[in-house]
């Protein structure tokens, strides 16, 4: 089991792009010099076409796409690459039930078909869609190790999420998500821990001013943990975890009192590092 983070075959990460089938844009894509190159066909804002892409630390990818149909046109079904795997769902978006069917057939195929040795780690996001009772106990049985990801860290532990310099070697680009995801090779240093303490001190700052006090007082609690969990991490950085608590002690205060004042973090001394 502990040499699953030694072989890049056994590491995956899935993750999840919609796209309305009726932009708002006002744009197409069509061939340089055309014109009057499309019709315009009313069709329901609500459509979405979404793409899961699930890729390996080796650097291969393995994407389904879901398309708004229970039973999709043969053309579409006919256009599909090979190595593509077909979603079915009412509206277009990720169901739990259509999850379980990719995990079910479409990796657990794959993984036989390449002679992956099991058993496998696939991280993803906490979305109820992918936590299911029957997809567990087919996880369980069959060696798949789902792992969800802490909430609100996707950003700098997912490596679909990574915004990374485009290659023409799209193996490579995958390969750089997982290493400065620090999943592969496995490696907690590589991860940019200030900017998942930034991001939170953000979303606390421009919290909804109706929201309840009790319940924003407890989301700095949660960040002060937060901060006291990462703290020899932020120490081997050069930030100061005690000048990071006091900003969020201040915010604490201010909520109490109705007056919300985040201090700015670039300007506290001992923090003035990768912020």
């Amino acid at each position: 089991m502990e040499d699953i983070l030694d072989d890049p075959s056994r590491i995956f990460n899935g993750d999840e792009s919609g796209f309305s089938m009726c932009p708002k844009s006002g744009k197409v894509i069509a061939p340089k010099g055309f014109k009057n190159v499309y019709e315009i066909k009313m069709a329901s804002e609500k459509e979405t076409i979404t793409v899961l892409e699930v890729i390996c630390a080796n650097g291969e990818m393995l994407p389904m796409v879901i398309f708004p149909y229970l039973r999709p046109p043969r053309d579409i079904i006919n256009s599909m690459p090979e190595n593509w795997i077909l979603g079915r769902s009412e509206s277009g978006w990720m169901r739990s039930e259509t999850f379980f069917e990719y995990v079910g057939n479409g990796f657990h195929n794959y993984l036989n078909i390449k002679n992956i040795k099991r058993p496998v780690i696939l991280f993803i996001d906490g979305h109820k869609s992918h936590l299911t009772m029957e997809l567990i106990e087919f996880c369980n049985e069959h060696q798949i190790v789902l792992y969800a990801l802490p909430p609100n860290t996707t950003h700098i532990m997912q490596p679909a999420d990574k915004r990374l310099k485009t290659s023409e070697n799209l193996a490579q680009t995958i390969r750089n998500g997982f290493r400065k995801s620090g999943l592969f090779p496995f490696n907690p240093n590589a991860l940019d821990y200030s900017k998942y303490v930034s991001t939170n001190l953000k979303n606390l700052q421009e919290n909804d001013v109706y929201e309840d006090n009790e319940l924003r007082t407890e989301k700095f609690k949660i960040a002060s943990e937060v901060i006291l969990n990462l703290e020899s991490q932020l120490r081997d950085r050069g930030l100061d975890p005690n000048a990071i608590l006091d900003v969020i002690d201040t915010a604490k205060r201010g909520v109490e009192t109705q007056s919300i004042v985040i201090p700015n973090i670039l300007s506290t001394p001992g923090a003035q590092k990768r912020f």
